[in-house]
């Protein structure tokens, strides 16, 4: 059992004339056990390539996760509103 889905941001959906990272949430279900848990991100090199990557899971921390989604989903440098993608993974 892994993630159940992905929240997926970044300067891509923005007006940036040259987008440069993408934001993910990754979301395990709430019975999930992140601490004792042999998941783990197969690249290891995706600090590389500009990923900021987030563990989300329900009931974990909702203040912080709320506050982290509605961040993305403003574009900063215009302070205008700006969509995310929500992927629900398959089991």
């Amino acid at each position: 059992m892994g993630p159940t889905g992905l929240y997926i941001d970044g300067s891509y959906v923005s007006l940036k004339l040259a987008p440069s990272d993408v934001d993910i949430g990754v979301v395990f279900p709430g019975d999930f056990d992140i601490a004792n848990n042999e998941w783990r991100f197969k690249n290891p090199s995706y600090k590389r390539m500009k990923l900021d990557i987030q563990l989300f899971k329900p009931g974990w921390n909702d203040a912080v996760i709320e506050n982290i989604l509605s961040g993305w989903q403003v574009d900063r440098e215009r302070q205008q509103p700006k969509g995310i993608i929500y992927l629900e993974l398959a089991r």
